[in-house]
């Protein structure tokens, strides 16, 4: 019996050495390859996995326009790591990816897409996205971050946008004009917004996840657990409800209604008509005056 439980306990740990990734040394010159795009719409990377000295990242994706108005991806790298970077087009998704057995000893990898519009991301591996103007669809957009993924825009105007980000995983950006939104946030994600002007927001962090913004929001629905911070003191809105739990804390600047329930030892901190505050406090929360 004794030998058949040490034989069990020892099945996770072989199962965690057999999903180590292999370190791979690259001795290739750094190059540069153009691969041809067609009509695509979504965008995935996943599995590039680098490695410098004490630093794991992924590859640098960076979406842009030129006067050629031909779609295309150029990757910079060396050259026996873009002979084993796969990009491939899938239907309407363009696909990026390597081996998920493999993290590559190297200083970078640089994806530039050329004249592609995109209404749907999905980064993975740690990957860093840069998406200049014009290269984001302006109806709806669907954006999915995961594991320490990246994602920086300058401005953008829309309908809508869905927002999913997980595994301490950030989006940013300097401008956004639309409708109705929606983040969700989970394992210390981060999301910032310079200027955010829309209709109706909805929010959910958890994990120590933090979202802050600056701007004007019609109604903004939230709901925070597990020491997440919400951040919209600079934003002025007419309508606040949700639930804050397990130690998370809220900042809102308000002109219509607050109606908040706190448990967990959260903390509200407001702007507004404290006359207005409809907020249920347990476990030690506390509601506070913004100043």
């Amino acid at each position: 019996m004794k030998k058949r439980i040490l034989g069990f306990l020892s099945l996770p740990l072989f199962f965690l050495v057999g999903c180590t990734n292999k370190d791979v040394a690259l001795s290739g010159t750094i190059t540069t390859k153009e691969v041809e795009i067609e009509d695509v719409s979504s965008l995935e990377v996943y599995n590039i996995n680098l490695k410098s000295g004490f630093s794991s990242f992924g590859a640098k994706i960076v979406c842009l326009n030129d006067d050629t108005k031909k779609k295309r991806a150029v990757i910079t790298a060396s050259s026996d790591l873009i002979e084993k970077v796969s990009i491939k087009e899938s239907g309407a998704t363009l696909k990026i990816s390597a081996s998920s057995h493999e993290r590559y000893l190297t200083d970078s990898c640089e994806i530039y897409l050329y004249n592609c519009v995109f209404n749907s991301i999905n980064l993975a591996s740690a990957t860093q996205m840069i998406a200049n103007d014009g290269t984001l669809r302006e109806d709806k957009l669907d954006i999915d971050l995961k594991g320490a993924s990246s994602l920086e825009i300058n401005k953008l105007s829309l309908n809508e946008i869905d927002v999913e980000l997980s595994g301490a995983s950030s989006f940013k950006a300097s401008k956004i004009e639309l409708n109705d939104a929606s983040f969700d946030l989970s394992g210390a994600s981060n999301v910032q917004i310079e200027s955010l002007i829309a209709d109706d927001i909805e929010l959910s962090l958890a994990g120590a996840s933090n979202f802050k913004a600056s701007g004007s929001v019609d109604k903004i629905e939230v709901d925070a657990s597990g020491a997440s911070k919400v951040d919209m003191i600079n934003v002025s809105s007419s309508k606040v409800s949700g639930h804050l739990s397990g130690a998370s804390s809220g900042y809102f600047s308000f002109r219509g209604s607050l109606k908040l329930d706190l448990s967990g030892a959260s903390t509200l901190y407001y702007l507004g008509d404290s006359s207005s505050l409809d907020v249920s406090t347990s476990g030690g929360s506390s509601v506070k005056k913004y100043n």
